[in-house]
């Protein structure tokens, strides 16, 4: 088979603590997806050029105590006042 026919390859690989659903994906600034579980943990994906190697780069960010995150959202404040903005819908019992 040739290589064209199949446009997508796996470049990285991480494993979250639990599931997550379409609504767990959102991009975040110009490079970078910010992907939520439903146990409250948020990794910010990456890529950094090192060494004229580009490389995948994973980092949880931390938020105060969030119990189930149903879905997630970004977006860049306009000048003056520059900035992410994140939105994040949860439940709590």
């Amino acid at each position: 088979m040739l290589r064209e026919s199949y446009p997508f390859v796996e470049d990285s690989f991480s494993r979250f603590p639990s599931q997550s659903n379409i609504y767990g994906l959102c991009q975040a600034g110009e490079q970078e997806l910010l992907a939520a579980t439903l146990k409250g943990k948020v990794v910010c994906f990456r890529y950094q050029e090192l060494q004229h190697k580009v490389r995948p780069v994973a980092k949880e960010v931390q938020f105060t105590y969030i119990p189930e995150i149903v879905s997630i959202d970004a977006f860049n404040k306009s000048s003056p006042k520059r900035g992410l903005v994140v939105g994040i819908t949860f439940i709590k019992v």
